[in-house]
């Protein structure tokens, strides 16, 4: 899916989303907040080389094609309710 919408911008346009991407500063310290969402079989990279809010177990690389419910509930909990 990434690779289809990638495919359709120009190397410009392409990085000027990443820029505009980083640039947004939300968190009361200036940062932006995330939620680390990690497969613990992720051979590519290792829960153990980076911080994880939530794991998903028995998921890769791919969490979001391969355990789309789980990644769609830990996303859920974490977004402000209304």
């Amino acid at each position: 899916m990434f690779y289809r919408m990638a495919e359709k911008l120009n190397g410009m346009k392409a990085k000027k989303l990443v820029e505009l991407a980083l640039s947004e500063k939300d968190g009361p310290d200036g940062t932006i907040p995330t939620l680390s969402i990690h497969g613990m079989n992720d051979k590519i990279i290792p829960a153990a080389n980076r911080f994880v809010d939530i794991e998903i177990h028995g998921g890769g690389h791919l969490i979001s094609m391969t355990h789309p419910k789980q990644v769609n509930e830990a996303i859920s909990k974490h977004l402000p309710g209304d």
